[in-house]
């Protein structure tokens, strides 16, 4: 490849992971501030007693079923900050609204804000997904460094359990683990465990591939201890594979989850619960608005993804021809 034609390649690399980032950080800032953005409780009620932050999660029982009318009169003596959008996902009005300035999506079949809905949605789809996508991949680096640095017998004490794990579709293990556990964190236990499987494996690929070539090789004549081999030289070239994979586990734990909510097993707020309830009130714009929301995420994370694959395989054919 020409140096213009690697310019080009790496512009256009680049210019994909600036297009991803962005959409992803603003779907993760969307999911932390959903409060901020969208809430019929206030950001701050300022007292002379005092100042109450976010009471909308620090005293919800007190909001929960109110009218405006009511909030207004328990508000009556205090000075009150409101979100930007001030509708919650659970607050309902006139239902199947068209859009307008107080609901730019409309309101659902049980009058529930549709853009409220989507904010809320995506902190169950990301949350869920960056929490176990980091429980699997540190749990699966951990085992499967030990499997892949200490030979045979770590290999069967890793290796049997995620083979186990990895035999089940992952919608057939959350169905069974939801059943078993009969628990909200049933669905983030069994996208852990998904991605443990996986990260173990590659960890444990990983480390053996990396152990076998030649400046692993020449750094253990020198006499470095096997601790620094593996620390210094290892692990840190292997950290790229590591770093794509877990990018796909994101985007792929956010498709479990909607899957999951979509058949009725999730939390409150879910893409997948918007997408069944729309198909089967037969109200389309529910369904296309979560639909907008997981396209956006799994298209930047991919976007990411994509990048990071182009860039390893640059990466493995650059150090080919060198080491030829």
């Amino acid at each position: 490849m020409t140096p213009r034609a690697f310019g080009s390649l790496h512009l256009m690399r680049a210019k994909r992971v600036r297009v991803g980032a962005l959409a992803l950080m603003l779907m993760v800032m969307l999911a932390l501030f959903a409060e901020w953005i969208t809430a019929d409780a206030p950001l701050l009620v300022i007292r002379p007693a005092g100042v109450e932050v976010l009471p909308a999660v620090t005293h919800a029982g007190r909001y929960r079923g109110l009218s405006r009318t009511e909030m207004a009169t328990l508000h009556a003596h205090a000075a009150v900050v409101w979100p930007l959008y001030r509708w919650g996902p659970n607050r309902r009005d006139t239902p199947y609204q068209a859009a307008s300035l107080g609901h730019p999506l409309g309101t659902d079949a049980g009058g529930r804000d549709v853009f409220a809905r989507v904010i809320y949605g995506s902190r169950s789809a990301l949350g869920l997904a960056l929490l176990a996508t980091t429980i699997g991949a540190l749990l699966g680096v951990a085992l499967g460094t030990l499997a892949g640095a200490r030979g045979r017998g770590w290999d069967e004490v890793a290796l049997r359990p995620v083979e186990v794990i990895a035999a089940f579709p992952s919608i057939i293990l959350v169905l069974l683990l939801t059943a078993a556990m009969r628990s909200v964190w049933a669905l983030l236990f069994a996208a852990a465990l998904l991605r443990f499987a996986e990260v173990t494996r590659l960890t444990r690929a990983e480390v053996l591939r990396l152990s076998r070539s030649s400046f692993v090789e020449a750094a253990a004549a020198l006499g470095c201890r096997p601790t620094r081999v593996l620390f210094r030289h290892v692990l840190p070239h292997a950290m790229l594979p590591l770093t794509v994979s877990c990018m796909f586990g994101l985007g792929s734990v956010v498709i479990l989850e909607t899957a999951a909510a979509f058949l009725g097993v999730g939390g409150a707020h879910s893409w997948g619960q918007m997408i069944a309830e729309g198909l089967g009130e037969g109200d389309p714009r529910l369904a296309w608005a979560a639909i907008a929301a997981l396209t956006i995420t799994m298209g930047a994370a991919y976007l990411i993804t994509d990048a990071l694959v182009e860039y390893q395989n640059h990466r493995v054919k650059t150090t080919g021809s060198h080491s030829a």
